[in-house]
């Protein structure tokens, strides 16, 4: 917890803040958002409180994890880039993941912290991906982002281009640019071959496109693609 001795900042402007911490991470506030933190934050930890959004650019430090308590959940990092969404008028809140990794797990009530039998769930997450813990439930739920950024150089994305290849080394081409698992049957699209570039249409678009070349569909679950076909002629 935060003691007495905490500092707080608040937004209270109608635009985003900029705001460098004592261990040079980055956090941009969101209007109305606020954080608070100890005065000696990065002498011995580094741990704050958040009350609405911000995107975090986290300074890498191995020895001293990043902690950001976000109502009920808790984010602990070494070095990346995210976001938490914490607004005050929901019961949700969700963590976003640009860069790196990040460990989201729910604060344990009284009652769960003395029942030693009780396992805390622990959800990582990878670029482009999304924890939300729903509150009411009491539960983790994983996926992806709403737009996922591809994680790849420019020049690299321009190389993945396909003619006449098989659908396997395009799934594969997807899982580098945007860093997320494709589940699909490969023997029952084994024969499945495809025309195509990555470097123009956002992620869902190209999915969608793709599947409708192949007579198949898509759905995002657990962070994962999951391509369902019944094969190609």
């Amino acid at each position: 917890m935060i003691a007495h001795r905490g500092i707080e900042l608040k937004n209270t402007t109608y635009s985003d803040q900029k705001i460098t911490l004592a261990d040079g991470s980055l956090v941009i506030l969101e209007p109305g958002s606020s954080l608070v933190y100890n005065k000696d934050f990065n002498q011995n930890k580094r741990e704050l409180h958040l009350n609405g959004e911000a995107f975090f650019e986290v300074t890498k430090n191995p020895s001293k994890p990043f902690i950001v308590h976000a109502g009920k959940l808790i984010a602990k990092v070494m070095g990346t880039s995210f976001t938490i969404k914490n607004a005050k008028d929901s019961k949700n809140v969700m963590v976003d993941v640009l860069t790196g990794k990040v460990s989201v797990y729910a604060e344990k009530t009284r009652q769960e912290k003395s029942s030693v039998k009780e396992q805390l769930e622990v959800v990582v997450l990878t670029p482009n991906q999304r924890v939300q813990f729903l509150s009411t439930e009491n539960r983790l739920v994983k996926s992806i982002v709403e737009t996922p950024n591809v994680i790849i150089t420019k020049e690299e994305l321009k190389k993945l281009t396909f003619v006449d290849a098989p659908i396997s080394l395009v799934f594969e081409a997807i899982e580098k640019a945007y860093g997320l698992e494709v589940v699909y049957d490969e023997k029952v699209m084994q024969d499945c071959i495809m025309t195509t570039s990555l470097d123009e249409e956002n992620l869902h678009d190209k999915l969608t496109i793709i599947c409708k070349l192949v007579n198949a569909s898509y759905k995002i679950q657990d962070a994962q693609i999951i391509v369902s076909s019944n094969g190609c002629l």
